[in-house]
This record gives structure tokens, sequence and C-alpha cells, in this order.
């Protein structure tokens, strides 16, 4: 959730309380005399071939969505207005309007690829300079706004809400104003921004996972539903899932993912984290067969008591990346807050780390406080996680009782940068990779587009590879556009998955060069979904 608070005009503050106020329970929703703010001033918009006026959306129901790229809250609301919209193809519009945290995040083109990326088809506007956040009085992502068929605000809702929440408040509208003949049922056609987008052979690929043992690496091709195996070499291997949008076990060819994200090796096992499916996934790698371990599919909507019990029976929050270490599966819960752990030995899961509320605190594990822990890895005996929301890199030592997280770099939800130095006065801004390397932490500092190290011995963080500007280029002065994971082979090179450019690199930490990996022999799945 947004943590700046902007001050805005008294009538605009006055009217969010009427808005509070006015709208009840009930078989129908009173009508305010206040009429919504115009959709005026937004830099671009995506998804449609022409800006859209509420007067052009007369006799519709209006959703507009206020979220951001970088806030795993507003990615949870994304599935539910999907579904809205096709429950009322012809009743509801829904408009997305993006409020940037990051000054990146004011550029359309990031904005775009993120759309591309959560596959979002209706319009969006790129509120570059704030001007409708401000206009509705909007304090914090993701907000949702109803406006009836007039162009009548009726309720502003800050935070996630789920379907059914949602569902009853535009069913009630619409059968409101569908009595009184207001509501007009014509279609509208808008142009998705993944109409003219060319499939290649990895879509936005996230998560990255060597195993030194195979010399294999795992690509989870979170675009594409699926992950990709191949040696470390860019010979391809496997392919484990169908590339269908699902949550089906059973062999590679009949598998099915939704965006998977984080992946973790253990033995004969790959742990992947299956994250619109609200799953922790096991591939066996022997017998080629993908299994459930834990999630039934369904987000939590409560925050649960440190011991969780049964994986199998434990429902999870967003699992964006995972670890396996000392027998154990350590999980980056970005959407609770947390760090869960699952003990393969009892199959039981717990949380590790993170009192649930969204900050940066550091003490004892369970007292912490964690921002959307993004990325996560094992060195010596300690977790190393990105906390994105916070834009640092912390550590938690693994001894359950005596245990503390600490922070190694960064202040605050409000503070980023690129800045190199030393621990105290270094900035990141939104990283989400991190891989143990010995005496350093190298990370994907993905909204600066750049590879960092942290010296763990120096306490210094610098630039490794990256001008700051997404590019994409290669050789001793590479470009990357929003690296993402990033794994290390035990030897000498870092893999790279550089998810804008839809693709896989490889820096050489003793030559300093960056090549690109073509994965020989991979191709794009079908357009299934």
């Amino acid at each position: 959730m947004k943590a700046l608070i902007k001050f805005v005009s008294t009538c605009v503050v006055v009217l969010s309380v009427l808005l509070c106020t006015a709208c009840g329970g009930g078989p129908s929703i009173p009508s305010l005399s206040v009429k919504a703010p115009e959709l005026e001033g937004g830099k671009d918009w995506l998804n449609t071939t022409r800006p859209l006026k509420l007067s052009d959306l007369k006799g519709k129901v209006v959703l507009l969505d206020f979220w951001n790229l970088s806030c795993v809250n507003c990615f949870h609301t994304i599935p539910v207005l999907k579904a809205l919209e096709e429950h009322y193809p012809n009743e509801l519009v829904i408009i997305g309007i993006h409020s940037p945290k990051y000054s990146s995040e004011r550029d359309t083109k990031p904005l775009r690829e993120a759309v591309l990326r959560m596959e979002m088809d209706h319009p969006v506007i790129n509120d570059a300079e704030d001007q409708l956040w401000t206009a509705y009085g909007v304090k914090g992502y993701p907000t949702i706004v109803l406006i009836d068929p007039n162009g009548g605000l009726v309720k502003m809702m800050i935070g996630e809400r789920s379907y059914l929440q949602l569902d009853k408040l535009v069913k009630q509208l619409i059968d409101q104003y569908k009595k009184s003949g207001q509501i007009d049922e014509k279609p509208l056609a808008f142009k998705p921004e993944r109409s003219e987008v060319q499939n290649t052979p990895l879509l936005f690929p996230e998560k990255l996972c060597v195993d030194p043992k195979r010399k294999m690496l795992f690509i989870a091709d979170s675009g594409h539903n699926r992950i990709v195996v191949a040696d470390l070499a860019g010979k391809l291997l496997k392919i484990i899932g169908t590339g269908k949008i699902g949550a089906k076990d059973g062999s590679y060819s009949n598998a099915e993912f939704h965006h998977p994200r984080g992946l973790a090796i253990d033995g004969d096992n790959l742990y992947v984290a299956d994250t619109q499916n609200q799953k922790i996934r096991k591939v066996d790698l022997e017998k080629q067969v993908v299994s459930t371990v834990s999630g039934d599919g369904q987000l939590t909507e409560i925050l649960s008591p440190p011991e969780l019990g049964n994986a199998k029976d434990v429902r999870l929050n967003s699992p964006w990346d995972l670890v396996a270490a000392k027998n154990k599966i350590y999980i980056a819960m970005a959407g609770s807050h947390q760090l869960y752990v699952l003990d393969l030995a009892s199959g039981n899961m717990s949380v590790f780390a993170g009192s649930g509320t969204e900050e940066l605190h550091d003490g004892p594990l369970l007292d912490a406080d964690l921002a959307q822990p993004s990325g996560i890895a094992f060195g010596g005996d300690k977790v190393y996680f990105i906390d994105s929301e916070s834009n640092s890199i912390r550590t938690a030592d693994i001894n359950i009782r005596t245990g503390k997280v600490k922070t190694l770099t960064g202040k605050g939800l409000e503070d980023f940068g690129d800045i190199d130095g030393t621990f105290a006065k270094a900035f990141l801004q939104h990283p989400l990779g991190v891989a143990v390397a010995g005496k350093k932490v190298y990370v994907a500092d993905t909204l600066n587009h750049k590879i960092k190290a942290l010296d763990l011995d120096s306490k210094m963080v610098s630039t490794v590879w990256g001008s700051g500007k997404p590019g994409n280029a290669d050789g001793e002065y590479p470009q990357f556009n929003e690296p993402n994971g990033i794994a290390y082979d035990g030897r000498k090179n870092l893999y790279i998955a550089d998810t804008n450019n839809n693709r896989i690199k490889v820096g050489n930490l003793q030559t300093g060069m960056v090549s690109a990996l073509k994965i020989t022999g991979l191709t794009a799945p079908a357009k299934l979904n």
C-alpha cells in the first residue's frame, strides 16, 4: 500500500467522508449529487485507441482501480477485476489508473511492459503527475472507486477487496439502474496492448535456479506459465508444463502453472513458487512428475499464527521466491510481508520471520517488520532476502529461538535511489533478485536496471553491470531492462533473468563480460490463454 500520504483539497477530503458514510448495504446504493472528476490529466492511455471520458461511458457502471506496478496488493486485485469483466462484459467498464511511486514509473514504456506482464486488457491511464490521484483524494493503493451510470460518485474503498465484495456492489448498481432503463448494454471494444506483441521463446522470465550437480539451469518462464530446463551452455533439455494457465498436477506434458516465479533445488526435487495459483509445487526430476505440496489455490485473507500446521492445508499469500537449505524450504511470502518455512521432514509450515506489518523494523524474527519480500537466498547460517517495497537487503538468522532480522542496506518505504557506497549510504530501487557467492551478495536492482554487489567484508555496495537506463546490450558495458532473478553457478557465472528483454544473460565474474544465453531448440508455446 502506498506509504506516502498526499495533501488534497478540502472539498475532495469532505467528499471522501460522504462516500464512506452514505453507502451501506441493502438492495440499492443511494445516488450522490457529486459528479466524479473527469478522467483528465493522464500522460497516456493503454489498451485503447483513444482517451475516454466519463461522458463517453454514460449508461455504464465504471470501476476505477488506482494501482502501482510494484505493489503486490495491487496484483491481488487484478484477477478479481478480470473476473468482474467476464461476468459483466456489457454493463461494466474497468479503468486502471497507475500512480507512480518511483520516478522511472512515470514513463509509459515500463508501465506498458507491466500491463503486458500482468495480462491486463482493460484501459489503463498513466497518471504520471498524480493529477487523478489528487482529484479523487486517493490515500493509498489499491483504491477502488465506483461510479454510477450517470457519472456520480458512489463509493471509494482502499485496500484489497474480494470478488464477492465487489460483485455485490456492482450487481446492486446494475440492477438498480437497469430497472429505470439507464443501463447501456451496448458492448465497447478496446484494443489490448498484447494483441500486437510478438510471442518470443521466453516471455517475461522472472526467477532462476542453478543445479550444480546436474549442471542444469531452471527458468521460470512466467509469461508462458511453464518451467524451462536447459544445460548451463543453453541446450534445451526439458519443458515442464503445457503453457496453459492452470493448476493441474501430473507429468511434465500435462502439468499447469499460473505465472510461476521462485525456484529452489533440493536433491532430486525442484520446488516452485506458483505465485498466482497461491501454491508451492514440487517437481520430481527423476519421475518427471509435478505435485502440489502447499496451498489450496485460495489467497489467504487473514494473518495466521506462527505455527501453520500441515503445509497442504495452508493458504498462501503470493509466494514470490524460495530457497532450499538444511532440509527446509524458506519462502518469501510477498503478500503477507513475511518469510515462511516448510519443514521437509515433517511436512509442516510455519512463519519464520515477519510480524505481517508492512514496514522496515529489525529485531527478533517474529517481531521484525518486512515489506514485500520478493527475493531470497542462503549463505552460511543466514537467509538473505530482499524487501522490495523498502528497497532493502536484509538477513535472518536461521535459529528460530534466538534469530534476528537485520538490515544490511536500506532505510524505509519511501527511501530509494541509485547510489553506491557504504551500506549506510547506498540506495537501491525496487530490487527483486538476490544470490550469495562467498562474501558477496549479488542483487538484481530491478528499477535501476543494474546488477549490484554487497561486499560483506568492506560493507560497500557497488555496481557490477548496467548503465542505470533500460537497454539490451551485452559485452563489457551491458544494459538490462528490469532484471529480476539471478543465480550463481558456484564457480564464476551469474545467470540473470533480463525480464523485459525476454532473455537470459550470463555475467562472468572473472572477466566482467556479459553474454546472452540462447536456449537452442526453445520455441514459444501455442497461444493458449
